[in-house]
């Protein structure tokens, strides 16, 4: 379908542009700011980021130092929600569910990179449900999707609450054992009642715009 590929270039395109010119002032010297917010829907600059997902192969490696620029600065991925409650996090997985891992083949390094981060941050907010009642572990793949780079990475973050777990086991961490056991619980289950309710709007940064879709 010609249309259907003029559109997906255009989001490739559009999405290099913000990260070009993300990068362009981040090296003329402009900071992160954790306080801004989007009118809009309270959206942080590390959600419309995230929003960008997947970057172009070429522009995998500026996306990740994006997003450890935007770490250093003190953006959480798992703190700030907007107004659907969907942390930074949440945005990523969302549209990682649409993305064929064929399409973005640094998906696994892009999210040990923000897992980390969550260690730093609120880390009980991975599994955080939004206003439907969803976490990110109820997504599952985009039509037509086979293998999507969420699938590909939900282990990593699983290995992860696990390892948060241990480090904090004799310190009272039977909290993120309740959360990794709910977790376990609702992939075995696999929730797809509320499968619908993903977000779907556009959001604005950097002058270009972006829309946040699952097909």
């Amino acid at each position: 379908n010609t249309n259907t590929t003029d559109k997906d270039k255009q989001r490739v395109s559009g999405r290099h542009v913000w990260i070009q010119a993300a990068t362009v002032l981040i090296q003329s010297g402009a900071n992160w700011n954790p306080q801004l917010r989007l009118t809009t829907d309270k959206s942080t600059q590390l959600h419309l980021l995230f929003a960008a997902f997947p970057p172009a192969p070429s522009d995998s490696a500026t996306y990740c130092q994006l997003i450890h620029s935007a770490f250093k600065y003190g953006l959480s991925p798992c703190s700030t929600e907007d107004n659907n409650k969907h942390n930074a996090l949440y945005v990523l997985c969302d549209r990682m569910r649409c993305v064929s891992t064929e399409a973005c083949p640094d998906a696994t390094k892009i999210m040990k990179i923000v897992i980390k981060s969550c260690h730093s941050s609120n880390f009980n907010n991975i599994g955080s449900s939004d206003r439907q009642g969803r976490t990110i572990f109820d997504m599952t793949d985009g039509q037509g999707i086979e293998f999507s780079c969420f699938s590909q990475c939900k282990s990593i973050i699983i290995e992860n609450l696990n390892t948060k777990h241990d480090n904090s086991s004799s310190g009272g961490g039977g909290g993120y054992r309740d959360i990794t056991n709910n977790i376990t619980n609702n992939i075995t289950n696999n929730s797809t009642s509320n499968s619908d309710n993903l977000l779907n709007k556009s959001v604005t940064g950097y002058g270009s715009s972006f829309r946040r879709t699952h097909t």
